[in-house]
């Protein structure tokens, strides 16, 4: 702390009501449950019998990512900053 303090590093809050880049901090905030959904979509396309995924790992995580994507859209502020 002390060596900091010398340098002349401080903490100091973030703009109040501010979560992260482009949360908007007031309004409703996504349902928990909610934030299950794209880790089952990985799930079941790594385990999918079908044979054109063939148990892709890029091919699943790419559809969970999709998935948040899509499910959370309502909630960022500012997309293209997040």
């Amino acid at each position: 702390m002390k060596k900091a303090k010398e340098k002349g590093e401080v903490y100091e809050d973030p703009a109040p009501g501010v979560l992260g880049a482009g949360v908007a901090a007031s309004g409703p905030m996504p349902n928990v449950w909610l934030s299950l959904i794209p880790p089952v979509v990985v799930l079941v396309l790594l385990n999918s019998p079908l044979p054109y995924i063939k148990k892709d790992v890029v091919l699943a995580l790419t559809g969970g990512v999709l998935v948040l994507y899509r499910s959370l859209w309502n909630y960022y502020a500012n997309v293209i900053d997040t």
